[in-house]
Protein backbone atom coordinates (compact mmCIF):
# COMPACT_ATOMS: atom_id res chain seq x y z
CA UNK A 1 0.00 0.00 0.00
CA UNK A 2 0.84 3.40 -0.62
CA UNK A 3 -0.41 6.85 0.13
CA UNK A 4 -0.54 9.67 -2.42
CA UNK A 5 -2.19 13.06 -1.98
CA UNK A 6 -3.56 11.34 1.35
CA UNK A 7 -5.28 8.30 0.38
CA UNK A 8 -4.62 4.80 0.70
CA UNK A 9 -3.52 2.99 -2.92
CA UNK A 10 -2.96 0.09 -3.99
CA UNK A 11 0.36 -0.62 -6.24
CA UNK A 12 2.00 -3.31 -8.29
CA UNK A 13 4.28 -3.33 -10.77
CA UNK A 14 4.40 -5.98 -13.91
CA UNK A 15 5.64 -6.19 -17.91
CA UNK A 16 3.98 -6.02 -20.79
CA UNK A 17 6.36 -6.38 -24.09
CA UNK A 18 3.19 -7.96 -26.77
CA UNK A 19 1.77 -4.46 -27.63
CA UNK A 20 3.04 -1.30 -29.74
CA UNK A 21 3.12 1.15 -27.64
CA UNK A 22 3.50 -0.26 -24.19
CA UNK A 23 6.61 -2.02 -23.61
CA UNK A 24 8.57 -2.25 -20.25
CA UNK A 25 6.77 -1.88 -17.19
CA UNK A 26 3.52 -0.53 -15.95
CA UNK A 27 2.09 0.33 -12.57
CA UNK A 28 -1.35 -0.39 -12.23
CA UNK A 29 -3.01 1.88 -8.91
CA UNK A 30 -6.29 1.47 -7.23
CA UNK A 31 -7.58 4.13 -5.26
CA UNK A 32 -9.70 2.22 -2.79
CA UNK A 33 -10.88 5.79 -1.56
CA UNK A 34 -12.30 6.33 -5.03
CA UNK A 35 -13.39 3.07 -5.68
CA UNK A 36 -17.24 2.51 -5.93
CA UNK A 37 -17.65 -1.54 -5.95
CA UNK A 38 -19.30 -1.31 -9.62
CA UNK A 39 -16.77 -4.34 -10.57
CA UNK A 40 -16.29 -3.49 -14.04
CA UNK A 41 -13.05 -4.54 -13.41
CA UNK A 42 -13.09 -8.04 -12.34
CA UNK A 43 -15.50 -8.65 -15.54
CA UNK A 44 -13.00 -7.05 -17.59
CA UNK A 45 -9.76 -9.16 -15.93
CA UNK A 46 -10.61 -11.40 -13.29
CA UNK A 47 -6.56 -12.41 -13.13
CA UNK A 48 -5.83 -9.26 -12.15
CA UNK A 49 -8.50 -7.75 -9.78
CA UNK A 50 -11.13 -8.77 -7.26
CA UNK A 51 -13.15 -7.14 -4.95
CA UNK A 52 -12.98 -7.54 -1.01
CA UNK A 53 -15.76 -9.36 -0.17
CA UNK A 54 -16.39 -6.99 3.38
CA UNK A 55 -16.08 -3.47 1.67
CA UNK A 56 -16.77 -4.46 -1.60
CA UNK A 57 -13.75 -2.57 -3.27
CA UNK A 58 -11.14 -3.46 -5.95
CA UNK A 59 -8.47 -5.92 -4.30
CA UNK A 60 -5.33 -6.39 -6.88
CA UNK A 61 -4.23 -9.44 -7.77
CA UNK A 62 -1.56 -9.71 -9.78
CA UNK A 63 1.25 -8.09 -9.26
CA UNK A 64 2.31 -8.82 -13.18
CA UNK A 65 -0.26 -8.82 -15.24
CA UNK A 66 1.45 -9.75 -18.81
CA UNK A 67 0.47 -10.19 -22.36
CA UNK A 68 -3.24 -9.92 -22.76
CA UNK A 69 -4.16 -9.82 -19.57
CA UNK A 70 -2.13 -6.74 -19.25
CA UNK A 71 -3.87 -5.20 -21.88
CA UNK A 72 -7.53 -5.73 -20.32
CA UNK A 73 -5.75 -4.26 -17.27
CA UNK A 74 -4.98 -1.15 -18.89
CA UNK A 75 -9.14 -1.87 -20.70
CA UNK A 76 -10.41 -2.01 -17.25
CA UNK A 77 -8.64 1.57 -16.16
CA UNK A 78 -10.23 2.75 -18.88
CA UNK A 79 -13.55 1.92 -17.93
CA UNK A 80 -13.47 1.94 -14.97
CA UNK A 81 -16.85 4.00 -13.75
CA UNK A 82 -15.16 5.92 -10.79
CA UNK A 83 -11.68 6.51 -12.24
CA UNK A 84 -10.12 4.58 -9.30
CA UNK A 85 -7.70 2.84 -11.63
CA UNK A 86 -4.67 3.95 -13.38
CA UNK A 87 -1.88 2.48 -15.58
CA UNK A 88 1.56 4.23 -15.61
CA UNK A 89 3.35 3.01 -18.42
CA UNK A 90 7.18 3.13 -17.45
Amino acid sequence: MLTILGKTCLAYKGTDSTKKGHRGTMQIIADTDRCIGSGQCLLKEPTVFDLDEEEGIVVLLSSRPTGSAAERAREAARLCPSGALTVIED
